[in-house]
């Protein structure tokens, strides 16, 4: 459903209350659709995308990167995966969380630069260490941030979530009108719904494999090069 559609329905559901204006509902709907998406990491949330990293020959320039300037969607607090390319040979990058990073890393423009082996997530910037020593080509597994649906045609990425969008948004309306029973019913129609959108969204393969020494894996004749293998 589009933004135009959801709204008729939680007008309907209001019986097209005067004192509830369609500006209001349409941000309520956009609260609402932001708030379900802090719920859980939704699979139409996943984004993936190539990030150039420069290389000037500068290192207090070449250790930092802006995220949303190079990945416009990209919720920064929802990076799951970075690599990088070097040659034909792709190399995860291993984070290292705030409190960690100067502590670890004091000065990295003092240090010898090559390749990236380490990120960390300041706000929009992204820092690199080792500092580059020439142009890579990283790839970034990230969670998209919702946006707000701005126009009628407008629908939310996540395509499963209409009846909780509706729910939530009619249970928030009900409690800022004082009509708290009426609030709590929508409230339990949409914890409902949210729980079966949560569900369909999970993966259940019909063929899963469980990584360890005990199971055994034909890993060919290039042993080093299958992350699989315990010599």
């Amino acid at each position: 459903m589009n933004l135009g559609e959801l709204r008729t329905e939680i007008q309907t559901a209001l019986s097209s209350r005067s004192d509830v204006t369609d500006a209001r509902i349409n941000s309520i709907i956009n609260l609402a659709y932001k708030r379900i998406a802090r719920y859980h990491f939704f699979k139409d949330l996943e984004g993936v995308s190539t990030l150039a990293i420069a290389y000037t020959g500068v290192p207090a320039t070449d250790e930092y990167l802006s995220l949303s300037g190079n990945i416009a969607d990209i919720d920064t607090r929802g990076i799951q995966i970075v690599t990088v390319l070097d040659s034909a040979t792709v190399y995860p990058l291993a984070h290292v969380p705030t409190t960690k990073w100067r502590t670890m890393f004091t000065q990295p423009g003092r240090y010898a630069s090559r390749r990236p082996a380490f990120y960390h997530v300041w706000g929009d910037r992204f820092e690199l260490y080792p500092v580059p020593d020439q142009a890579y080509v990283a790839t970034v597994y990230y969670r998209k941030k919702p946006v707000d649906l701005a126009l009628d045609a407008t629908s939310p990425t996540i395509t499963t979530i209409d009846d909780a969008i509706i729910n939530l948004a009619l249970s928030w309306i009900y409690h800022s009108l004082r009509m708290h029973e009426s609030g709590k019913q929508h409230w339990t129609i949409f914890t409902s719904a949210l729980k079966e959108s949560i569900e369909h969204d999970s993966e259940n393969p019909s063929v899963a494999y469980e990584v360890g020494p005990k199971h055994s894996v034909n890993i060919g004749s290039e042993y080093w090069a299958n992350p699989f293998f315990q010599g």
